[in-house]
């Protein structure tokens, strides 16, 4: 039996409680204390970097909607430049890559024209590293 081992046990054997002024009772607090802070300071530790990776996750993912709506009026604006030439200025538009267009923020557009026996048209906006379409299509003339 080690010598702490027996030390405690001897203590406890006389009656003695742990405010004992014992040096070995002592050393044995002290390693006891200095154990339980270390367990305790790297608990609060794990909890404050959980907390930190949470909150910058959120962060992570408010800047993507962002970005993402941006990215969705990219798109809307090129629909509408292709509706106001279709609708307001008849022009036929040419199947295929019909306008793209970068905008002073970054965000750029893309009109893309399909024809069949229907008007199709599909534009793709992007911002950072968002995209996002906007496609209508409806029965009409055939171009």
């Amino acid at each position: 039996m080690s010598q702490k081992k027996f030390a405690f046990k001897h203590l406890f054997q006389q009656g003695q409680t742990l405010k004992s002024s014992s040096p070995r009772l002592r050393r044995l607090k002290a390693d006891i204390s200095i154990l339980l802070a270390v367990v305790i300071l790297s608990g609060i530790l794990a909890v404050g970097l959980a907390i930190s990776s949470w909150v910058t996750a959120g962060f992570r993912l408010s800047r993507n909607i962002n970005f993402s709506s941006t990215a969705y009026y990219a798109a809307e604006s090129g629909m509408e430049q292709l509706l106001y030439d279709v609708i307001v200025n008849e022009a036929t538009p040419p199947e295929g890559e019909y306008s793209s267009v970068t905008f002073d923020n970054g965000a750029t557009f893309t009109v893309n024209v399909t024809s069949t026996s229907f008007f199709k048209a599909r534009s793709k906006g992007t911002y950072q590293k968002a995209n996002r379409q906007v496609e209508i299509q409806w029965p009409g003339k055939e171009w």
